[in-house]
């Protein structure tokens, strides 16, 4: 599962769960399987992050911290809220090939920054 978060939705989900990540687009990941098939995905995403010189991994201790993340990611909506108290939500939805979700990213974060509109971007992308 990979999950991704822009910088303002890191921000409002440190303000609402209490959490205390970089404020920078984030992916979470989740790995699942047998031991031996986790440190082989893990050992992939490690390359790939490598190979486009991005911030180290960086990994949940234990399980407490494991749930807090994720429930904090759940809890997204209520997280944005919180960004502009008494303002309405409007969310969104989109599907696009996954070799296009980084042009589709830049378009929609340079429509919204030349908006009045507050947008903290967010969605499962794998």
């Amino acid at each position: 599962c990979v999950e991704l978060l822009d910088d303002l939705m890191v921000k409002a989900l440190n303000n609402y769960a209490g959490l205390n990540l970089s404020e920078k687009p984030t992916l979470f990941f989740k790995f699942d399987g047998s031991p031996d098939e986790v440190q082989r995905d893990v050992m992939q995403v490690a390359d790939i992050v490598t190979q486009h010189k991005s911030s180290p991994l960086s990994f949940a201790k234990d399980q407490t911290e494991r749930d807090k993340i994720w429930n904090a990611r759940k809890g997204a909506l209520w997280a944005a809220m919180t960004l502009r108290p008494g303002s309405e939500v409007w969310t969104t939805d989109v599907c696009v090939p996954i070799s296009k979700l980084a042009e589709c990213i830049r378009l929609t974060r340079e429509e919204l920054d030349s908006s009045t509109l507050m947008a903290p971007l967010v969605g499962h992308v794998g």
